[in-house]
């Protein structure tokens, strides 16, 4: 048994008197201590999945199970073990970036705070500032802070370079590379590809949902992916990846 097994996932929700399928007929498996990118168009039912995943959406149809439990029946137990960053990020109720993350360290039964100052220094976030008045960038680095500090088997991600420096993108990648490294699960949504190039496995799924979307169009490590015609990622992945290891054959020689 897989890390992560979803199959045949169907969920449909209703736009006034039509039916759309935002995930229709999804399988795929996910082995622990891998960094698994999902990728596809707005609307193709990427966070329908990772939501599903952790027990936040009940399927209409199929199963997810993670570590041998049941996603829906056993979300409590599951949510446990997961350090999530959603797609959209809010603090009610915090007046402070260090008033969320020290209410997170609580909640995780964190005594041991140095891993999160660590997290601080190296993403130079300034925490005690007002969150009302953090940038985009800022409250990004605050959420990945939270979802980071602690010691989960799973980190799901959802778009986390959004408002991300370069530098910050690639400080994350660093992260994953090592927690993944450590046997944990690293689950993303994302479409920078500087991160998309460093998956074990991509999962593509179709253009926009009710259009042909919800469903997966190619799979593979980001080789094979750069392979597929059916992936709309991959065309623009082959190119870097050839550049990559031209780069790489250079440097050897």
């Amino acid at each position: 048994m897989s890390f992560i097994e979803v199959k045949g996932l169907v969920k449909k929700y209703k736009t006034g008197d039509v039916e759309v399928a935002a995930v229709d007929d999804v399988s795929f498996e996910i082995e622990k201590g891998e960094i698994v990118v999902i990728v596809g168009a707005s609307g193709a039912g990427k966070t329908t999945t990772i939501r599903s995943i952790m027990g936040f959406i009940k399927p209409d149809k199929g199963s997810v199970q993670v570590n041998g439990l049941d996603a829906w029946n056993d979300a409590v137990e599951i949510k446990k073990n997961i350090g999530y960053v959603p797609g959209e990020i809010a603090f009610p109720s915090f007046k402070t970036g260090m008033d969320f993350l020290k209410k997170q360290a609580t909640y995780l039964e964190l005594s041991d705070l140095s891993y999160m100052y660590e997290l601080l220094d190296l993403f130079k976030l300034d925490a005690t500032a007002n969150l009302a008045r953090m940038s985009k960038g800022m409250k990004q680095k605050t959420a990945l802070v939270a979802a980071l500090m602690g010691d989960h088997d799973i980190l799901i991600l959802d778009e986390p370079t959004t408002g991300l420096h370069i530098a910050d993108v690639h400080k994350l990648i660093d992260i994953l590379n090592r927690l993944v490294d450590a046997g944990n699960t690293v689950v993303v949504i994302e479409h920078n590809l500087d991160v998309i190039k460093c998956a074990d496995y991509i999962i593509d799924m179709g253009p926009e949902g009710g259009a042909g979307g919800g469903t997966v169009v190619a799979r593979g490590t980001p080789e094979e992916v750069a392979k597929i015609p059916e992936s709309y990622t991959g065309r623009y992945l082959a190119p870097i990846l050839e550049r990559d290891k031209a780069r790489n054959d250079k440097n050897k020689a």
